[in-house]
């Protein structure tokens, strides 16, 4: 009987902290045109030009700032994580956090190709997953997985992983146009903000909106916002990701990228909750990764070898 009541009470302080984080959830900033409108309209006034000029710059300089003239260069990325899911996401979103499965990972991108793959272990095994540009594939403890909510939320996982990884560089293979939005402040620094709308969207979504935070004195991206379009039941969601850790990773002369290494996520809407937070523990470049290689149950040929160990620099931030 105790643990009835003991189940009941724990349902009820759960009702209780989504009434008051309801009551806090953050909209997404947007401008007064979308940047389609501005694009098209012949009356927009110089003050949106400006904005749309001025939002397509800052994004230039972000994207620099991270490496993206060396973007042509980066022909696959490897990685290592470790992280921790936050107790109510992962209650209220289970097919989206998948918190069983997903703790550590190694997972390989392969942006200018569009290519994801991933393999997850956790307390109830493992989840293996390929993403392609229009497919994706999940396994998991080896059996392939047909549901329908679990592929939805498997693509939009996946793609906002690789958008969250990256960050600008991520989003250039878009050809996104951006509009400038009013600054925004966190914990008493200004940050410049740039709204795009994105056409696909994460998973299977049409579109998807982004909001870029962008450091005026480094141009690195800190805050990244994107909205939740590609399952159902996020429709409604939107979260940010704010990077508390970069590192750069070069070769020579050939490319020198800076990719965050320490993330932690946050939902906004519709509840203002706490969801992940996770560390880079390995990163490699450029190993020459192939779609046979992620395809199937297990890695072959050149994804098998873990990533090359990756130390914080900030391991005390944020």
């Amino acid at each position: 009987m105790s643990l009835v009541k003991n189940a009941v009470m724990r349902n009820i302080v759960i009702i209780i902290s989504l009434f008051f984080l309801n009551a806090c959830a953050q909209p997404l900033m947007r401008p007064a045109s979308s940047t389609s409108d501005l694009q098209r309209s012949s009356q927009q006034s110089s003050q949106q030009r400006s904005q749309y000029i001025k939002g397509n710059t800052l994004f230039k300089r972000s994207l620099k700032a991270h490496g993206g003239d060396s973007l042509s260069q980066l022909k696959d990325i490897n990685l290592s994580i470790s992280g921790k899911w936050g107790a109510i996401p992962a209650r209220i979103m289970p097919k989206v956090a998948d918190q069983y499965y997903r703790v550590t990972s190694e997972e390989h991108f392969m942006p200018n190709k569009g290519l994801y793959a991933a393999f997850y272990k956790g307390p109830a095994g493992t989840k293996k997953v390929v993403r392609t540009t229009d497919s994706v594939e999940v396994f998991y403890n080896n059996e392939v997985s047909k549901d329908t909510e679990t592929l939805q939320a498997t693509a939009m996982t996946s793609d906002a992983f690789v958008l969250f990884s990256l960050g600008p560089l991520a989003l250039n293979r878009y050809q996104t146009d951006f509009t400038q939005i009013a600054d925004g402040s966190f914990k008493g620094k200004k940050y410049h903000r740039i709204y795009s709308l994105v056409k696909p969207g994460l998973g299977f979504a049409k579109e998807d909106e982004v909001v870029l935070w962008i450091d005026p004195e480094t141009y690195l991206t800190y805050i990244l916002e994107v909205t939740l379009k590609g399952y159902p039941k996020t429709q409604n969601a939107h979260v940010n990701v704010r990077y508390l850790d970069y590192q750069k990773f070069s070769k020579n002369n050939q490319y020198s990228f800076t990719i965050p290494t320490h993330i932690i996520e946050r939902v906004l809407a519709p509840i203002n909750v706490h969801a992940h937070i996770w560390r880079v523990t390995g990163l490699d470049l450029n190993r020459g990764i192939t779609m046979n290689d992620i395809s199937g149950k297990k890695w072959k040929g050149r994804a098998i070898k873990s990533p090359t160990a990756v130390k914080p620099s900030r391991p005390n931030a944020k």
